[in-house]
């Protein structure tokens, strides 16, 4: 997602699609159908997570990229999430709601994609050329 020249609808269409048929292929296939619970304790973190998107995208304003990259990177990371969790709620396997979804997308994902992006675009972008 952060080249220029990659065929970015089809792979994201590709990974949606396979975490879509994944998902929903799990609840017809019955291979093993224990049941298993998992609890996340992360409301009190909600700030710790807020503050490290701030930081990453702060990094962004700070090394000088444009809004248009600033906001397609965001987008990116919401996207990547929104369709993790999104097949994930739809097929019925992590209950929730939908302002839960749409708020672990916000943050969740884009508190690394500032980051990946400075790596990449920094160090790795450059190594790959050679």
């Amino acid at each position: 997602m952060f080249e220029k020249n990659s065929k970015k609808i089809n792979w994201t269409l590709l990974v949606f699609a396979g975490w879509l048929l994944v998902a929903f292929l799990s609840q017809l296939i019955n291979v093993n159908n224990s049941t298993i619970i998992t609890i996340r304790h992360m409301g009190d973190l909600r700030f710790l997570r807020i503050i490290l998107v701030l930081i990453g995208y702060g990094l962004l304003f700070l090394f000088k990229y444009d809004w248009k990259k600033i906001s397609y990177l965001f987008f990116v990371g919401f996207l990547v999430h929104f369709m993790m969790e999104f097949s994930l709620f739809i097929s019925g396997i992590r209950p929730g709601s939908f302002p839960i979804l749409l708020e672990n997308s916000l943050i969740e994902f884009n508190m690394g994609v500032p980051f990946f992006y400075l790596f990449y675009d920094k160090f790795l972008k450059k190594k790959l050329k050679l």
